[in-house]
């Protein structure tokens, strides 16, 4: 597994969570992860009280682990404000919920296939990313998050767009990759969703 970290004043890279956790003060901590320890050495995580964002990327050789997972000790930390999951063989994290300053959520390429209905418990998220994924529906809470201003849904299965699902105050909602939508889809949301930029754009003929 590799590391990056970065501490008080500085930037510093360290090859083992023990070296990091030796620092005095961790605010941001970004993990490679290439074996699934994960369950072993992510509760001493919790020894970083002051951490606001966790961004963690897998290698390929996570997914060789069926039971693979993440540990639910993490809502623990409830500084953190951005939490990124990138390329991991797990559902949607249920901890998350529990973080009462989490602003910026990314769950990229995972095995998660739905968005919780208790995300709107979430009050304090400003940014969410549900993207490569399985996803196929929205639960009937998500038009409620009137402070979500950034929502993406790139490359998933959503079947169908209807503007009643998202909340009205979302300045931004990326629908890019899947190519699932046509330009009438697309268009229509942009008319009913007059302050939110919708992603893709339409190039001029």
């Amino acid at each position: 597994m590799r590391l990056s970290f970065m501490a008080l004043f500085e930037r510093r890279l360290f090859t083992s969570i023990p070296e990091a956790l030796a620092a005095p003060v961790c605010y941001r901590l970004h993990l490679w992860i290439e074996d699934s320890q994960v369950q072993e050495w992510g509760p001493q995580l919790l020894r970083l009280p002051h951490l606001r964002e966790l961004h963690l990327k897998g290698l390929h050789t996570v997914f060789n682990d069926l039971t693979y997972d993440l540990p639910e000790a993490w809502g623990q930390l409830r500084a953190l404000r951005e939490v990124q999951l990138l390329n991991l063989p797990v559902a949607f994290p249920t901890w998350v919920r529990n973080l009462p300053d989490l602003r910026t959520l990314t769950v990229r390429g995972t095995d998660a296939t739905c968005l919780p209905e208790w995300i709107a418990e979430c009050q304090a998220l400003q940014t969410l990313r549900m993207e490569n994924c399985a996803l196929q529906t929205l639960p009937d809470s998500l038009r409620h998050m009137v402070w979500l201003r950034h929502l993406g849904l790139s490359d998933t299965q959503l079947p169908r767009l209807d503007a009643a699902q998202f909340p009205r105050r979302l300045r931004s909602l990326d629908l890019g990759g899947s190519r699932r939508y046509s330009p009438a889809d697309l268009e229509r949301l942009r008319q009913e969703l007059r302050s939110t930029k919708v992603n893709p754009r339409l190039l001029p003929l």
